[in-house]
């Protein structure tokens, strides 16, 4: 890989990890919006917990994917100077955010 077009390269991988998440963001609400519309009672209050707190993980993690370095830059030049997040607390949180979706997505899979 040609080191000149690794800054580049990194922007476009950042770039598709936030629409990742973002995806998963709306693919997720879209199902549970639609869980709504069948769901009654308790079921409707937990499906609107689900989505709540899915769209508030997920955003903090998408947050955190363009707030983890400043200046922003830094993200996809790793050679400039500027300040980081330690790497363990971001990939902490990813897992953790992951971890959160699949529990999630396993209650709604039961109802």
């Amino acid at each position: 890989m040609d080191p000149e077009k690794m800054p580049t390269q990194a922007l476009i991988s950042y770039i598709a990890g936030f629409f990742t998440i973002l995806g998963t963001i709306w693919s997720k609400t879209s199902f549970s919006i639609t869980l709504l519309r069948i769901s009654t009672g308790r079921l409707r209050w937990l499906v609107w917990f689900i989505i709540i707190s899915v769209n508030l993980v997920l955003g903090v993690s998408a947050t955190i994917h363009w707030t983890q370095c400043w200046p922003l830059k830094k993200l996809w030049n790793y050679n400039m100077e500027g300040t980081c997040l330690p790497l363990q607390v971001v990939q902490s949180y990813q897992i953790f955010a992951s971890g959160t979706l699949l529990c999630r997505g396993e209650e709604e899979m039961r109802h």
